[in-house]
């Protein structure tokens, strides 16, 4: 359920705060706007707390914080900094209770370094714009490295690969030599031997399935870090480009 994000930021980081009256009384909420008026160029304690004075309680939110407060922090200001970019007013801008935006579920944070407007009509519309929130995306993996045309995964045969090579890291930790060294069945492809992979071990319907995620697979998981994710999109994205190609 989409819920108004100033008063889903302040209420992860001062749960209790509403119950007392205007958030901008309090001096949790005092402290935050000397902070950042002193931090950022063109902002003022009055105006902040102004912006603060319009969030109002939600219990559901309540109910479903799960993370510490600051862990928000770098996000409210972030989302503060948004609102002054965009001119839009604070009340408009919608998310999830832990302030993910839009149709690509952005945090402020990734919206001020990586939304586009791909548009050009003069507003990086995430919320209601396909084209700005497809664009974004694309963007974020791009200043990420994603490799134009490059392989993302490849299902392999583990051999007598030991399982411990499997799921150490998202990271590419081991290269396609080592692996075949260590046991696993030669990796088809014709892939530089030198190059570094992740080795994944997972569940699918027919029991484990053993894949090497490439360069581009590490980028999706910048995006969110999962290999299941990574791997859904990977496969839904292979799924709809073959489905194209047939039509």
């Amino acid at each position: 359920m989409r819920k108004a994000l100033l008063s889903s930021f302040l209420l992860l980081i001062f749960p209790l705060a509403a119950l007392a009256g205007n958030y901008a009384s309090r001096p949790e909420a005092q402290a935050f706007a000397r902070e950042m008026a002193a931090e950022e160029d063109g902002f003022d304690e009055a105006g902040i707390l102004s912006i603060l004075g319009q969030a109002e309680y939600q219990q559901s939110v309540i109910d479903s914080i799960s993370r510490p407060a600051e862990k928000e922090l770098t996000q409210l200001k972030a989302f503060i900094r948004l609102v002054r970019e965009e001119g839009k007013p604070v009340g408009s801008l919608m998310g999830s209770y832990a302030g993910a935006m839009g149709l690509g579920q952005f945090i402020p944070s990734s919206y001020l370094n990586y939304a586009v407007d791909f548009d050009s009509d003069g507003f990086r519309d995430i919320w209601n714009n396909p084209v700005d929130a497809i664009g974004s995306v694309a963007n974020y993996l791009a200043e990420h490295d994603w490799q134009r045309g490059g392989g993302i995964a490849l299902r392999v045969e583990a051999g007598e690969a030991p399982q411990d090579v499997f799921n150490v890291s998202l990271k590419p930790s081991k290269t396609i030599a080592e692996l075949e060294a260590s046991g696993m069945a030669a990796v088809p492809g014709g892939l530089d031997r030198k190059q570094r992979v992740t080795p994944m071990r997972l569940t699918g319907k027919q029991g484990d399935e053993f894949w090497l995620g490439l360069k581009n697979f590490y980028v999706i998981t910048r995006y969110n870090h999962s290999e299941l994710y990574a791997m859904a999109v990977y496969q839904l994205s292979e799924g709809l480009s073959k489905a194209s190609a047939t039509n």
